[in-house]
Parts: structure tokens; sequence; C-alpha cells
């Protein structure tokens, strides 16, 4: 029964990220907000916050970052929430992670609101290639991790279930939910 509910949420978070990427086309890739000057404590944020964003997905993005900020202290990836990873492939994709227990407390519209905040942080992502890069300066393929996450897609977002494995240590369970672009790409 738990699969059934986890899967009919999916499912209807997807169908909703979908209709807000269609409604969101008509704006530029940058039209987001800066979370980051809207409110301190966050490792990252969207666009000037002079573009034009609608007041309804502002106010989702902002709720979106106030449970990240939230979670931060419970943070599954401690300096690497969210990252870019997939970088070897054609579509790498920016990855917030989440512990269960988070995300099953988090009410749907709450999940929601975590999504619009997943995505408004890829203009940022793209501006700072650098700080999402994992690999070493000196790699070989440094400049093309670095280019190809300048280059993140607009909806090349997700959101990880980590659990407790082994040792105490998190380990990646599911994708929860990914931008069409990913999704279309598996």
């Amino acid at each position: 029964m738990k699969i059934k509910i986890t899967i009919f949420l999916a499912i209807i978070l997807t169908v909703q990220i979908s209709t807000h990427l269609v409604i969101r086309s008509s704006h530029s890739a940058e039209n987001t907000i800066d979370s980051k000057s809207q409110t301190s404590g966050s490792s990252g944020g969207g666009a000037s916050a002079n573009q034009s964003v609608s007041t309804d997905n502002r106010v989702r993005i902002l709720r979106g970052k106030e449970i990240f900020d939230k979670m931060e202290e419970q943070d599954p990836m401690p300096g690497h929430n969210p990252q870019v990873s997939g970088q070897m492939t054609q579509v790498p994709v920016l990855s917030l992670y989440i512990t269960n227990k988070i995300w099953d407390g988090l009410s749907k519209e709450q999940q929601i609101d975590y999504t619009y905040y997943a995505e408004s942080l890829i203009p940022y992502v793209r501006a700072n290639p650098k700080e999402y890069v994992l690999i070493s300066k000196s790699a070989p393929l440094y400049d093309l991790f670095v280019q190809k996450t300048r280059d993140l897609c607009k909806d090349c977002c997700s959101i990880d279930l980590l659990l407790p494995g082994k040792d105490a240590q998190l380990e990646l369970e599911k994708v929860l939910l990914q931008g069409d672009t990913p999704w279309g790409s598996d």
C-alpha cells in the first residue's frame, strides 16, 4: 500500500511540475527570484531579484527555500546539497537530497513548494558552475564538467530520497521526481 501511495504521489507531483514547467516556459530560464538575496543563509539562489516571476511562483519558491533552510540542520549531504551529477551523460541534473523522514513529514503542498525551489536554483548553478563540480580542478575532465554544469537545462533538476544504510550512512534510495528533460533521457 505504501508503494502505491508513493507512486501515486510521485505521479501527481510530476504532473504538477510538468504543468509548472509549461507555465514557466513563456519566461526565459533566468526568470526566477534570487532567493539568496531575498533571505540570508542560503547556499544558492536564482537569477536577479529584479526579474519577473509571478507572485504565486515567488511565494512557492520562498516556502520551498524555508523548507530547505530548516532542513540544513538535518542536511543529509552536508556541503553537497544540492549537487550536480551526471556530467558524463548528455543530461546532467541538479539534485536536492532529502531524507524519507523529512519528505514524509511534508504536506503535498510543501513537497510541491520544494520542487519549485529546486528548479529556481538552476540559474544560480549555471552562473556559478565551479561551485557544483566535485572533481579536482586538475582533473582532465574538469573544464568539461564546468561547461556541462553551465549549460544545465532549465528543468534539469531532481529531488532524491536518501535512506539510512549500513553504519548509519545515507544511501540513495530513489529519485522522487525530476524535470521532463532528464525524465525523457532515462
